[in-house]
Order: C-alpha cells, then structure tokens, then sequence
C-alpha cells in the first residue's frame, strides 16, 4: 500500500511538472500542494487539459512498467565471480599492481596491468 502512494505522489509531481513547463519557457516551474489537488480532480473527472491527460498516461505507463521489474539486488548477478559464488564481489576493471619481477622495496613505476588477479 505504501509503494502505491509513493507511485501515486511521484506521478502527481511528475505531472504537475510536465504540465507546468512549456517546451519554449525557461522560467522555473514551481509545485504546489493545492494546485497538485487540483490537477487530481481535474484528471478523476476527465477535465484536464488534453496534454495534461497524455503526460498523466505516459507518467502511468512508465511507472507500471518499473514496478513490473525485479528488485534489483547483489545477488542477482548476471556472470558468477571466479570463485562460483554469488555472495563475492566482482569488479570487471582493469588494475594496476607492483611488478613482481622488481624488489618491493624499491618498486616504482610502470606497473603491470592485470584484469583478473584473485586476493585471498
């Protein structure tokens, strides 16, 4: 139920918004509680202006479409790490370690560039 206000709040915005700013105009758009109210009833009564009626119907769509999705979580990874399991992190970035060939103590640059090295 609170995940349908939510909704319900972030397309009212998002209508008021849209609604509110006109392609051409680059003055500020200011949102306000009662005009919000308004663009509500003017929609539950089929009474709002046609382009606030399609902006209302475009915010719907792409709001039920994002609530169709999964929950985006770290466990639902698409490529499993080296190690097989899901609970690893995995970073597909390019890293830069100390040359092994050279003494640690007196390591400069260059250093190697490795993708894949596993830290235990």
């Amino acid at each position: 139920m609170k995940r349908r206000f939510q909704r319900v709040g972030w397309l009212l915005a998002g209508l008021i918004l849209a609604a509110s700013c006109q392609a051409h105009s680059r003055s500020l758009a200011f949102l306000s509680l009662e005009d919000m109210q308004l663009t509500r009833i003017a929609l539950q009564q089929h009474r709002a202006a046609p382009q606030t009626e399609q902006a209302w119907r475009e915010l719907k769509s792409e709001a039920d479409r994002a609530l169709s999705q999964p929950d985006a979580t770290v466990m639902r990874k698409g490529m499993l790490p080296p190690s097989g399991s899901r609970y690893d992190y995995l970073s597909l970035s390019a890293y830069w370690w100390p040359d092994a060939s050279k003494d640690a103590a007196n390591w400069s640059l260059p250093a190697v560039k490795q993708i894949l090295r596993v830290v235990q």
